[in-house]
């Protein structure tokens, strides 16, 4: 019984040590994302909305997204800039009306307001403490504070998911971005 006992209380102790050793491997391969983020520039590539993969826009292909390492970053429109966003159609039902929202309303993107050039958006950001989402505050916008879930990240590109209200409809979105 002794034995059984031992076998047991030491079983006990080698899951815990194996869970304990998943998680830190879990967290070493999260990595420093606000580390990562602020190493280079980043160039959207790919977009995702209400589960339809959209063309960007040629004015979008020059946009620059800066993550300053002292919490302050912009969108720069590069040499191309967009101008007013086109109207959504709202005649579209969306495909998945169920939407999930952490830690944050839903963004805001009508209004966008840029610097004194014009040319950029400027906000604020941090990672949040678990490392699975980007904050962003005051997105061009006092108003628009967009949470980003990060999806997938290296130092190569990263995925995120959100969700934003646009023209009165919301709108989910993933957003792959590569380093440049």
């Amino acid at each position: 019984m002794k034995n059984l006992l031992l076998l047991f209380a030491t079983s006990g102790i080698l899951f815990a040590g194996c869970n304990s050793e998943q998680f830190q491997l879990k967290q070493d391969k999260v990595g420093k994302r606000y580390e990562l983020l602020s190493a280079t520039n980043w160039k959207l590539v790919k977009l995702i909305e209400n589960q339809s993969e959209v063309s960007l826009k040629s004015c979008q292909l020059d946009d620059i997204y800066v993550f300053n390492s002292e919490g302050w970053g912009y969108m720069d429109e590069g040499a191309t800039k967009c101008g007013d966003p086109a109207p959504v159609d709202t005649t579209a039902e969306p495909v998945d009306t169920s939407i999930v929202v952490s830690r944050s309303t839903i963004a805001v993107a009508d209004d966008l307001q840029y610097d004194e050039s014009g040319m950029r958006i400027n906000f604020n950001w941090h990672v949040s403490g678990d490392q699975f989402e980007l904050l962003i505050r005051d997105f061009g916008h006092p108003d628009n504070d967009p949470v980003w879930q990060f999806m997938e990240m290296d130092a190569r590109r990263f995925v995120v998911s959100g969700a934003e209200r646009r023209n009165g409809k919301v709108i989910t979105y993933i957003k792959e971005f590569v380093a440049l």
